[in-house]
């Protein structure tokens, strides 16, 4: 299948939760002359979110409950078909840009890590581009932005399960690079042409300007805010919000260095930190609501990402009202 494709190995995927920065990260990618993406250089309008489209077909592959195509067709049968659609579409992109000659083509969805089994059966030869942002900026910003709820504990369990998930699932892609929000919008410059080295492109001269250039201009800011950058945080999350996030994911927050041990102290003695603490450890024994069990099982089997807004919808209906008020 690979060798018969035009994008062998000239697919870049960047990967990263909603209000990560991947609008950001591939507007910098984008500076290189040998790479092109979907609606021009610059655009807002810029995500095809196909691989979230193909989500109910890899449910459909893999219903549990005997169905004829998953009971006769294996996801490997169908992965090549599904792979000549998803390269037309993606040359007719580059046909329509203005880089229609160049070696990589950068396709950017938030969320599709979520869909990476299916993305990795059919391109498995894809070059992954993670990019990592400080969950409390990620809650905040989701809820500056209406993201189907005003909670930051809703949204920073998307982020921890998104990211869990996504570390779970790279663990064997060997074309895979991550890169910090934080360090990239420290020094963009550097961290992008990381990435142009691994994928295997050659700076030239002037390219550096482009970057900078690049990394001043403004993306996905549907907010409102005139602002950028990491820690925004700190503004205007109430301590009660934080203790609602420590709560729920202070581990995973620990794991990539956003929390220490001593930041727990400022919440340690609010209500919402603890009970999110017991929420945590129940559901770590397997103790708790039979659907969040479920679903948590179903995207780390399947991982579909089609019914993420039900999901949130039914836990945002089940987590108290005063607990989710800052």
């Amino acid at each position: 299948m690979a060798e018969l494709s035009p994008l062998e190995g000239r697919l870049v995927v960047v990967i990263g939760t909603n209000r990560s920065g991947t609008s950001w990260l591939r507007q910098l990618l984008l500076a290189h002359r040998g790479i092109c993406g979907a609606a021009g250089d610059i655009s807002q309008n810029c995500e095809t979110g196909l691989f979230g489209s193909l989500a109910s077909l890899w449910r459909i592959m893999l219903d549990p409950s005997g169905c004829w195509v998953a009971a006769n067709i294996s996801p490997g049968e169908v992965a090549p078909y599904v792979r000549r659609y998803c390269d037309a579409l993606f040359l007719h992109a580059m046909r329509q840009s203005n880089r229609p000659h160049a070696d990589f083509f950068v396709e950017k969805t938030p969320g599709d890590g979520l869909n990476l089994p299916w993305l990795k059966l059919i391109y498995p030869d894809a070059w992954l581009v993670r990019i990592v942002r400080d969950g409390r900026d990620v809650a905040r910003s989701m809820r500056l932005r209406n993201y189907g709820t005003q909670s930051d504990f809703v949204n920073i369990k998307y982020w921890a399960r998104h990211e869990t998930l996504v570390t779970h699932y790279l663990r064997d892609v060997p074309r895979s690079v991550t890169v910090r929000y934080e360090k990239l919008a420290c020094d963009p410059v550097r961290e992008t042409c990381r990435i142009y080295e691994f994928l295997g492109l050659s700076a030239y001269e002037g390219l550096a300007d482009q970057i900078a250039a690049r990394s001043a201009i403004r993306t996905a800011m549907y907010t409102g805010e005139v602002s950028t950058g990491p820690a925004k945080w700190r503004a205007d999350v109430s301590r009660r919000r934080l203790a609602q996030m420590y709560g729920s994911c202070w581990q995973e927050l620990a794991s990539y260095g956003y929390v220490q041990p001593q930041d727990l102290h400022a919440v340690k003695w609010w209500p919402e930190f603890w009970l999110g603490c017991a929420r945590r450890r129940l559901a770590g024994l397997g103790i708790g609501d039979r659907r969040s069990v479920w679903l948590f099982k179903r995207d780390s089997l399947l991982a579909v990402n089609g019914g993420g807004e039900d999901i949130d919808r039914w836990r945002r209906n089940r987590v108290p009202r005063w607990y989710m008020r800052s």
